[in-house]
């Protein structure tokens, strides 16, 4: 071998990967830049499930109420602010709270009307 081989051949081991010589401080590898144990990454986001609005709950369950005035009264009136919270919170429970309504308003029709039709039929004028 000659000495320009020789030569040639340590120098080119000098440039080996996994030489000293080799690593330039100049250059940082990808898990160096990293600021911290996890930079760049996003934590998981909580998983948030829309929830019923309770209110309309509340709405449906009044109109169950055995006196008509008062639960026609109570569904009624919870089941338009149920409706008004759902729209602002974006809640589950829409129809529940137009069922409430529904029911509210018919229960308190009836219950209005039925006196006047009962007097009708008896024939009690007022």
């Amino acid at each position: 071998m000659t000495a320009a081989a020789a030569g040639s051949t340590i120098a080119g081991m000098a440039d080996a990967p996994g030489s000293e010589s080799s690593e330039r401080p100049d250059i940082r590898r990808d898990d160096d830049q990293r600021s911290g144990p996890s930079a760049g990454v996003q934590p998981p986001q909580p998983v948030t499930c829309p929830t019923t609005n309770g209110t309309a709950i509340v709405a449906l369950a009044a109109t169950l109420v055995p006196f008509p005035f008062i639960g026609g009264v109570l569904g009624i009136v919870l089941g338009i602010f149920g409706l008004r919270e759902i729209h602002r919170y974006h809640q589950l429970g829409g129809a529940v709270a137009v069922a409430a309504i529904v029911v509210g308003s018919v229960q308190l029709a009836l219950a209005l009307l039925a006196p006047v039709v009962i007097f009708q039929i008896l024939g009690i004028r007022l």
